[in-house]
Order: structure tokens, then sequence, then C-alpha cells
């Protein structure tokens, strides 16, 4: 009975994974990380620190690009962790495992709402 719960989340995240890729896409994670780096890169230069609005401004750019890509990747992370647990669990037919499986990808699919 447990493999056909774990076939149905195996799809269920299946079809999370192009919606996550989407996700990215929609927040420009892409340039959000080539920006982050550039900002890098800038805060290291000399001189950088002598203009204190500059500087306070470049700071909190990036501080808002690095929590934006942060929580992208978290949010893949949980997802890739959840196909993993899904596949051991089906392996193992393991009900204890499908419990835990149903319980993170409810947490998964509420944060992906966010």
């Amino acid at each position: 009975m447990a493999l056909i719960e774990y076939d149905e989340y195996k799809q269920k995240l299946r079809d999370m994974g192009p919606e996550l890729d989407k996700l990215s896409a929609a927040l420009d994670i892409e340039s959000a990380k080539q920006e982050a780096a550039r900002l890098e890169a800038e805060t290291a230069m000399d001189g950088f620190w002598n203009d204190l609005a500059r500087s306070q401004k470049v700071q909190m750019r990036l501080k808002q690009l690095q929590n934006k890509i942060t929580k992208q990747e978290k949010l893949v992370s949980a997802w890739e962790d959840l196909v993993t647990l899904c596949e051991m669990g089906q392996e193992e037919d393991d009900a204890d495992i499908l419990e835990e499986l149903k319980s993170e990808y409810v947490d998964l699919e509420e944060r992906v709402e966010e």
C-alpha cells in the first residue's frame, strides 16, 4: 500500500521541479547572483568604505540579493532532499519514511506558495 503513496509523492515532486525552475526564473536568480558577485567585488575595492552613504546602499542591496538567493537555494535543496527521501522510502517500503515525506512535502509546498 505504501508503494502506491510513494508513487503519488514521486509524481508530485516531479511536478514541483518545473515550478521551482519557473520560480527561479521569475526571481531572476542568475542575474541576482551576478549582481551579488559584482557588489561583493566592489566592497573589496580600496576606498569603498570612504563613501559611507554609498557603502551602506551597496551593503543593503547585497544583503537583499543574498537573502533572495539563499531562500531559493533552500527551497531547491529541500526539494532535492525530498526526492531522495521518497526514493529511499520507496526502495525500503518504509511507512515511517512515508510519514516524514508527507509532513515535509506539506511544509515545502507551503514555502513554495509563499
